[in-house]
């Protein structure tokens, strides 16, 4: 490469060119002598070329050359020798994979060492492949990596090959200190060893529940279960409190990785401890793995219904108040479901057939037990409510064969807007002035109804018990019994007979049909009884018979076990068990998306729920302002508690990448731990959520003895390497995907031009030449 030591702007070169070449123009023109025309365009030539090769000469021209120092360099290879790593597969163990892998596949650029590292939870130098063991009881691939990005500051490695299975069990994350060596040019080249499938094994991986809950809704849990080799088969899964069961569903096992949903109405307010476990089955590997401990903060928020009902009392709706055990009809579901702590039902009642306006005022019943007042649903202060507002204080609605004409329709849209866009729940209930025969389809009501009401005269007298379609014996609603077998004994052979229900056409897309008339039949299948579905941010349902008189008489009277077992069951002697779980099941199922809306103004989630003593765990905190944005200027501190006493609390701080506010937390001993992050923001009350941490000194290493191929492959993604097929790679593949050396230094050296014979003896070779053809041509 050839520079210049001199470097003149180009317009100033330039224009001294123009000017030199113009005064030699000028001086040959004006000469006197015999030369003609031609001779002295040849003079001027010769002229200006020896000219511009002084000019080259003055700008001192050097002759630059590129010399690149290497010192010795080498392949850094780190070898897992964590316990995974003696699993044996195909008569060979992981660590004997990997050896022969280093020395039948690994060929390195020229000149280049191999320095060999072991790592488990600390990074070890090894003479030989040889030498390593697979004794390590824990994998942390980010801890090895940092290391030795640490030890080798000095003399760094060309390349980094990575052997191992991936199932690394540290909870760091490698992406940082992956980024790191892609900074430095490092590229860490993975191989895999393993195999992704597992033995027969049946494995609760993970629980996540949104914390905190409100008492009164069903709080959901997402498990996350793997059970290789038990493809096909259907098990119970339960979830347990204090080892009693609370829930249990038939979980078809997929073989691979899948979610199943279990809701569930919390026990108590406070902290709750709950388990899910699957029976341990024979040929599994392990059985201490099919369970899971979780936790989940329960509030005491309570739960408002409003229940809108249209029949008042057995016989003629307007017969009389009370039926004969003196108890008015709207009284049935109220007393049901707030036999419940924590739900309150604000009843209200409306003659189906019409009524003199002046009773519009005044009060419709009066429970001779309690003296609670039930006022019409028109009433002009204690009535439904007229503004949005107003309903907004409800969590669910319940129409009850009520007569769209008692609502304005600013109270329709109202209750509309109350489902889909501030997550209400509602429910309409059959009957004469109910669906079709109540003109809803009509109404806004239509777009929040589960089904579709096409048909002006849908009622229709039948007896009949309803039937569960396979599908739906897993929705929370119909979640009435502790196990499947009580559960289907108590939709079944317990379930009294409707006598009566609206037909609508059909559900709509996106309902989920729970009854069905087990003989009567639409053009769309069998007749729908009760339906559910998510509307918006809110949910519905559609029950289609009625709960109360003349339909469903039984329904409300005698769905539970008798009191006295050895009296027959009728209303008097009937606990009503069944309809009250009903209900209030119903009640918190349409409730549970608005009363999650206020209650996440806080989430808390660890990395892990589980760890091994001395382990580190990270907490991510977030908290919303009451606009529902994230509040980047709260304090937030996390505590670890065991016991009931607090062992550690750390300050969070907060991370514009994640979003969140992150705290490190490390139990010492085995254990149950609660954690609990408190936020305190300069515009807010303070907010706290909790989470359990259970804290076991059991073999992780072997727990999950999975290959992870992605977890290596997103490391070479991460740091510019790539990854190497231990059984197709060639050694040349090999050699070249690992790259060259980096040059330690670069040295330039400059070779001065100028001052050469070459260029001095044109110089003076050009001038003679010119000199010796003026004096011939005699031009002065």
């Amino acid at each position: 490469m050839i520079e210049f030591t001199y470097q003149p702007g180009l317009p100033w070169l330039l224009a001294g060119g123009l000017a030199v070449a113009g005064l030699l123009y000028w001086s040959y023109r004006a000469a006197r002598g015999q030369a003609n025309q031609k001779q002295r365009w040849l003079l001027f030539a010769l002229r200006c070329v020896t000219i511009a090769v002084v000019i080259v000469c003055l700008l001192d021209p050097q002759r630059v050359r590129e010399v690149k120092h290497f010192r010795p360099s080498y392949v850094a290879v780190l070898l897992d020798t964590s316990r995974s790593m003696n699993w044996k597969e195909d008569a060979q163990t992981r660590i004997d994979s990997a050896r022969a892998w280093i020395k039948q596949r690994l060929a390195v650029p020229a000149n280049f060492a191999v320095q060999v590292f072991g790592f488990s939870s600390n990074l070890v130098a090894l003479p030989a492949p040889e030498a390593a063991t697979a004794t390590g009881s824990v994998t942390a691939t980010a801890d090895a990596l940092e290391a030795l990005l640490t030890q080798s500051a000095a003399n760094p490695p060309a390349s980094v090959v990575l052997l191992s299975d991936g199932a690394d069990n540290s909870l760091k994350s490698p992406e940082p200190i992956a980024r790191a060596y892609a900074q430095k040019k490092i590229p860490i080249h993975t191989v895999l060893l393993g195999r992704t499938n597992e033995p027969p094994d049946i494995i609760v991986d993970a629980v996540r529940i949104k914390s905190p809950v409100p008492l009164q809704s069903l709080a959901k849990a997402t498990v996350t279960l793997r059970a290789p080799g038990f493809a096909g088969k259907t098990l119970p899964l339960r979830l347990t409190k204090d080892g009693k069961t609370v829930v249990e569903t038939r979980a078809a096992l997929a073989g691979e990785r899948q979610l199943v949903d279990l809701e569930f109405a919390p026990a108590a307010v406070g902290f709750q401890t709950y388990k899910i476990e699957i029976p341990p089955q024979p040929g599994e590997r392990l059985q201490l793995n099919n369970q899971e401990e979780f936790g989940v903060a329960v509030t005491d928020r309570p739960l408002r219904v409003v229940y809108m009902e249209g029949s008042g009392a057995y016989g003629s709706p307007l017969a009389s108040t009370t039926t004969d055990s003196g108890k008015p009809l709207p009284l049935y579901l109220k007393n049901a479901v707030e036999a419940t702590p924590g739900i309150s039902v604000k009843t209200l009642y409306c003659e189906q057939f019409g009524a003199p306006p002046a009773l519009n005022t005044q009060v419709a019943f009066v429970d001779p037990k309690s003296g609670y007042k039930i006022y019409r649903v028109q009433h002009p202060t204690q009535g439904f409510p007229k503004t949005l507002e107003e309903l907004l204080k409800y969590d669910v609605i319940i129409n009850s064969d009520i007569p769209k004409e008692v609502f304005s329709p600013q109270q329709l849209e109202n209750a509309a807007r109350f489902v889909t866009e501030f997550g209400g729940g509602f429910v309409m209930i059959g009957g004469h002035t109910a669906y079709g025969s109540g003109g809803y389809e009509r109404t806004i009501i239509d777009r929040i109804i589960p089904v579709a009401m096409e048909q002006e005269r849908d009622l229709t007298q039948s007896t009949f018990k309803p039937v569960i379609p396979p599908a739906a014996w897993s929705h929370p609603l119909l979640h009435l019994g502790a196990t499947d077998a009580e559960n289907q004994a108590i939709w079944t052979t317990k379930f009294p007979q409707l006598r009566g229900f609206n037909r609508v056409d059909r559900a709509k897309p996106g309902a989920i049909v729970l009854l069905e008339h087990p003989s009567i039949r639409t053009a769309h299948g069998p007749a729908v009884i009760l339906a559910a579905q998510e509307v918006g941010k809110g949910r519905a349902l559609a029950f289609t018979s009625d709960t109360t008189y003349w339909w469903g008489e039984l329904f409300e009277t005698i769905w539970g076990e008798p009191i006295n077992p050895s009296l027959p069951l009728t209303e008097v002697n009937c606990d009503s068990r069944y309809f009250q779980r009903f209900w209030v099941n119903a009640v918190r199922w349409l409730a549970a998306h608005k009363l999650e809306r206020e209650a996440t103004s806080i989430s808390l989630n660890l990395t892990a729920n589980h760890c091994a003593p001395g382990r580190d765990v990270t907490t991510h905190v977030e908290v919303f302002d009451n606009e529902g944005r994230i509040a980047t200027d709260a304090e937030v501190a996390v505590s670890l508690a065991r016991a009931g006493q607090e062992v550690q609390n750390v300050k969070a701080t907060y991370h514009d990448v994640s979003r969140t506010y992150e705290a490190v937390l490390k139990p010492a001993v085995a254990g149950n731990y609660t954690v609990r992050a408190v936020a305190t923001p300069k515009n807010g009350a303070i907010r706290d959520a909790q989470q359990l941490l259970v804290c076991e000194d059991i073999d992780w290493e072997m727990a999950d003895i999975r290959a992870r191929p992605q977890w290596l492959a997103e490391i070479s993604h991460w740091s510019g390497g790539q990854v190497l097929n231990p059984q197709m790679s060639e050694p040349q593949t090999i050699e070249a995907s690992l790259g060259g050396a980096t040059p330690a230094s670069i040295e330039y050296r400059h070779q001065p031009l100028w001052d050469t014979w070459v260029w001095l003896c044109a110089i003076v070779g050009l001038l003679t030449l010119e000199w010796v053809a003026r004096r011939i041509r005699g031009l002065a």
